[in-house]
C-alpha cells in the first residue's frame, strides 16, 4: 500500500506529465560526494572523538518545464561512512517531488511531497558495556521514516502580489525502539 506522501507524489507527477509543444523534459542523473570532519561523532560532553565522515549521494531526477509551469521528482540515496566508528555508518533514502502548474494566466496549482528514510544505528559501547567511567556508551538511534505532502492554489492579484491557500500533512514514524530507551523521546508524530 502506498503511503500518503507516495500517493501525493504520484498525483503531482501525473498532473505535470501532459506536456505542451514548448515543454522540455529531462532525466538527470547526479552524484554528490562530500568529505567532512566531525570533531565529536558520539555527541558527548566528556569524551569527544573526532572522525572523517564521507557522504556519497547518487540521485536520479525527472524534470519537466514549460510555459504552464514545472514539475520535478527525484530519488536520492545517501551513504554515510564514519571512518572511526563504522557502526554509525548507514544508507538513507530520500524521494521528493515538486509541482507548480498554471491552470489559467492568474491561477496556479502547486505542491510538493517527500519520503525520507533514516537507517539509524544500534547502541554502541566501547569496552565495558556497563558504562564504567571513561567508556563511550551511545544509545540506540532508531530508524525512522518521515513523509509529508503539501498542496494548494496560488492566485496572482497583480504583478507583485499573490494570494495562496495550501494544506499540509506529514508523519514521522519511528521503527522499533529498545524498551530501556525513553520512548517519549522517539514518539511518532502526525503534523497538519
Amino acid at each position: 500500500a502506498l503511503s500518503g506522501a507516495s500517493l501525493a507524489l504520484a498525483a503531482l507527477l501525473s498532473a505535470a506529465l501532459p506536456a505542451g509543444a514548448g515543454d522540455e523534459t529531462y532525466l538527470r542523473p547526479m552524484i554528490d560526494v562530500e568529505q567532512g570532519w566531525d570533531s565529536n561523532i558520539f555527541n558527548t560532553d566528556d569524551h569527544e572523538e573526532p572522525s572523517l565522515v564521507t557522504t556519497i549521494s547518487p540521485a536520479l531526477w525527472f524534470e519537466n518545464g514549460g510555459e504552464l509551469g514545472e514539475a520535478r521528482a527525484g530519488v536520492t540515496a545517501r551513504a554515510r561512512s564514519v571512518w572511526r566508528e563504522s557502526d554509525l555508518s548507514g544508507v538513507d533514502l530520500l524521494t521528493r517531488g515538486e509541482l507548480d502548474r498554471k491552470i489559467t494566466p492568474r491561477l496556479s496549482l502547486f505542491g510538493d511531497a517527500a519520503y525520507d528514510e533514516y537507517s539509524g544505528y544500534d547502541q554502541i559501547g566501547d569496552g565495558d558495556t556497563a558504562g564504567q567511567p571513561g567508556n563511550i556508551l551511545l544509545e540506540e538511534q532508531p530508524s525512522w521514516t518521515r513523509t509529508h505532502g503539501r498542496g494548494g492554489f496560488r492566485y496572482l492579484l497583480t504583478e507583485r502580489l499573490s494570494f495562496s491557500l495550501s494544506a499540509y500533512g506529514g508523519r514521522i514514524n519511528y521503527e522499533s525502539v529498545d524498551p530501556s530507551v525513553d520512548s517519549g523521546y522517539y514518539r511518532d508524530r502526525t503534523l497538519y
